[in-house]
């Protein structure tokens, strides 16, 4: 829904018309209404992340990553509100949310047991996270150094809302860096524990296939011995009855 909710803030507002408008008049402290409802609503909502670990009961070795995961974002786009970023902080957001719609639709569909469409939407999301996350950083990269950095200031002037000074771009840059790089490193260790999994998986499915065959092989071996001990039991007593009635026979003849 935000990322849709972005989309329709740039396209009915005009926010974005070219590209150097993500650095052109900045500040941007003069936001549309809806913008402006726009990114509260973005702190808003990783703001309650944090009490909702606790109405949620997630485990205690996943709340300091879900802490981590939260207080980026909420930093940040409290910083582009404060800072008169907001442009630059809604194209960010739409290319992130991009890819996490189908990673959480891939993951609906998975629980509804629709396994094909889920490995679709999850084959999607892998092959745009990494391009995603490069775009996000270079995109900042070249509106904060480029496009900003000519009309650097040598400290904030908090009466027009300009941060535009080389610290706080510094700092800025750092953030969106470190978040990128976090998201990445749980990509690849996501990816490393499902493999782990698989082959786990693989081996513990494969000495139960043995197990299975073996113990199937001894009930088959048994049975065979069982009908060869039968069978050698039944022949032993037809000869004893045959010998007995030759006896009888050979005592009636005398």
């Amino acid at each position: 829904m935000s990322m849709f909710w972005g989309i329709y803030n740039i396209i009915n507002e005009s926010l974005i018309p070219n590209l150097s408008s993500l650095w052109e008049d900045y500040p941007h402290v003069l936001m549309p209404f809806w913008t402006k409802l726009f990114l509260i609503i973005q702190i808003c909502y990783w703001l309650h992340d944090f009490p909702e670990l606790y109405f949620q009961g997630v485990k205690k070795e996943l709340i300091p990553s879900r802490i981590l995961h939260a207080s980026i974002f909420l930093i940040s786009v409290s910083f582009a509100y404060v800072g008169g970023l907001s442009k630059l902080c809604i194209v960010l957001l739409i290319i992130h949310y991009s890819t996490d719609i189908f990673f959480h639709a891939a993951r609906a569909l998975h629980l509804a047991e629709y396994t094909k469409l889920a490995s679709f939407g999850f084959t999607i999301w892998n092959i745009l996270f990494l391009p995603v996350r490069m775009t996000c950083i270079i995109l900042p990269f070249l509106v904060l150094h480029y496009g900003l950095g000519k009309h650097s200031v040598s400290k904030i002037d908090f009466s027009t809302g300009n941060f535009n000074t080389p610290t706080i771009r510094f700092a800025a840059m750092a953030i969106i860096f470190i978040s990128q790089a976090y998201m990445v490193w749980n990509f690849i260790t996501f990816h490393q524990r499902i493999r782990r999994d698989k082959h786990s998986a693989s081996k513990g499915g494969s000495w139960f296939g043995t197990s299975q065959e073996k113990r199937k092989e001894k009930k088959k071996a048994k049975k065979d011995e069982d009908e060869t001990s039968d069978t050698g039991v039944d022949s032993a007593d037809q000869n004893s009855h045959r010998e007995l009635r030759r006896r009888k026979t050979n005592k009636a003849r005398s």
